[in-house]
């Protein structure tokens, strides 16, 4: 079931940061997925976290290479030392989101349900700013996906 809401939110997220072509995404992540892994591990002795993908919106046809930031969702305090090839993300603003189970063969469509409702609720994404994706872990070992993309009001 596909859950939509609007907030004010606060993010933070520290990450690496990949680049790559839109149309290597789905080949281009899962290796950053991993490689984001190995390193938090080594530098944090943490081998969970919740997942967040901080990324660049493509803005047109000819716009063909992105970033991405993919990195941990934490709090404040748990900062610390910043390791040297990672970068903290503090992210504020009015945000739409939509919260369902992870599948990643519905992406397309869970982008185009999250557009679709921005604009029933008489407002439009702000592609000016990134759009965000957490993947928060739950007890049956699946994801429940939410998409954060920021907001403007028409």
């Amino acid at each position: 079931m596909m859950e939509f809401n609007k907030s004010e939110q606060s993010f933070h997220v520290l990450g690496k940061k990949y680049t790559g072509k839109f149309e290597e995404y789905p080949i281009v992540i899962p290796k950053a997925i991993d490689d984001f892994k190995e390193a938090y591990q080594k530098e944090r002795k943490e081998s969970t976290f919740t997942r967040a993908i901080v990324y660049e919106p493509k803005r047109g046809p000819g716009h063909t290479i992105g970033y991405f930031y993919l990195g941990a969702l934490i709090e404040e305090e748990q900062l610390g030392e910043v390791p040297e090839d990672m970068y903290v993300l503090n992210i504020n603003g009015e945000f739409a989101t939509l919260s369902v189970p992870f599948d990643v063969t519905r992406m397309g469509e869970f982008y185009y349900a999250l557009d679709s409702w921005i604009v029933e609720e008489g407002d439009q994404d702000d592609d000016e700013h990134d759009n965000i994706e957490i993947y928060r872990p739950t007890d049956t070992g699946e994801e429940q996906l939410e998409i954060h993309m920021r907001i403007n009001h028409v």
